[in-house]
């Protein structure tokens, strides 16, 4: 992919086929705050040489407790969540939203650590370049619940969050998208006969995919023999969409490199999306909503520890292998060609934003690289 340009003309907000986090007027709100001469400085400008302060949990046990609601259990930790978050303005949450974490989620798309990010060596450093990118106009201090001053940048509450909304993110590319296109898929292929057991069927449709993964080429081949277009199938194409759709236009602003990772997650996603299929119904695994009582709370838990789960301990060697073998191997004109077929399933706005992030760069122009 070409590296791209910086710009700080605004974009319309997403809206589309994915999920809707902010909208268009709140999207350029965001922007217009943040790129505004009222005392905020261009995001251009990066914090480099910045000494790392790692983020203590016991301050977040002790200081940044979330208010207890009636029947929650005392003496349980509290997670941190974005209302913990060291804000001051209220438009401060919407470039969190629109900024700041889809340049984690660019970040993220780069590297083989997919289930484990956070414990990546430049996490640290990656988060608080980006809070101080898009939060640069907060008072860098702030004082805690026992009146200490405090770095902004290094409230515990900022990682916390950060590595919820990864999680969050990995999760909905698998459960919400991977899952969803796999199954359309399949019903478009193993149409109902009633001369026919369709579940037996979908079985055998399933065990074709999955032998030499046919699904990520966009020519599978005859008897799938000597496939071709591998990462730019329809379904690959839109699992991927939904990690250009998160990134927003991130890449604008800084450049971390091609997304190997994203392409090997996804990839991955699809592959347990038709293990899930591979006895020709899909489990009924229980949402977070439908869960009361002890017994169907241990039924969850165990769907969340089987080896359907999406995590690192099931499908973590499913992206490695995707990643050593092939993703990290890919040039640059392949990794254009297969997020040009993603941008294809993106709604027109998506295009847009991102578009702008591949106009080249200006001589004049400063762009960020990551190491």
């Amino acid at each position: 992919m070409r590296r791209p340009g910086r710009e700080t003309q605004s974009s319309e907000g997403i809206v589309g086929e994915f999920d809707v986090d902010e909208s268009a007027e709140a999207t350029e709100t965001s922007r217009r705050t943040k790129l505004s001469a009222g005392g905020v400085n261009n995001p251009k400008q990066t914090a480099v040489n910045i000494k790392l302060v790692p983020a203590s949990v016991a301050e977040i046990d002790k200081k940044d407790r979330v208010k207890r609601t009636p029947g929650s259990v005392s003496g349980r930790r509290n997670v941190p969540s974005s209302k913990n978050l060291p804000f001051v303005y209220p438009q401060d949450k919407q470039i969190w939203e629109n900024h700041f974490l889809p340049e984690l989620y660019s970040w993220q798309g780069v590297v083989k650590e997919q289930f484990s990010s956070s414990s990546h060596a430049d996490f640290n450093s990656v988060v608080r370049n980006a809070w101080l990118r898009w939060f640069d106009h907060l008072p860098p201090q702030y004082e805690d619940v026992d009146g200490t001053t405090c770095d902004r940048v290094s409230h515990p509450a900022i990682q916390s969050v950060t590595q919820a909304a990864l999680s969050t993110y990995r999760s909905d590319l698998a459960n919400k998208k991977a899952l969803l296109y796999v199954e359309q898929k399949m019903n478009e292929e193993v149409i109902p006969e009633e001369d026919s057991d369709t579940t037996e069927r979908r079985k055998v449709w399933v065990q074709e995919q999955l032998d030499g993964m046919s699904i990520l080429y966009e020519f599978p081949g005859d008897d799938q023999t000597n496939p071709s277009g591998l990462f730019k199938s329809e379904v690959f194409s839109r699992t991927l969409a939904y990690h250009l759709y998160k990134m927003r236009d991130s890449g604008k602003f800084v450049w971390f490199g091609n997304p190997a990772g994203a392409v090997a997650l996804s990839a991955a996603a699809i592959k347990r999306a038709l293990t899930i299929w591979k006895d020709g119904v899909k489990p009924k695994i229980k949402s977070e909503d439908d869960v009361d009582g002890d017994g169907e709370k241990r039924i969850k838990q165990a769907a969340r520890n089987g080896p359907t789960s999406f995590s690192q301990a099931h499908w973590g060697g499913t992206v490695n292998h995707y990643f050593d073998k092939f993703t990290s191997k890919l040039s640059d004109s392949k990794f254009e060609e297969i997020v040009a077929y993603a941008e294809f399933y993106l709604p027109e706005s998506s295009k847009a934003l991102l578009r702008s992030t591949q106009e080249g760069v200006d001589e004049n122009d400063e762009l960020v690289m990551s190491d």
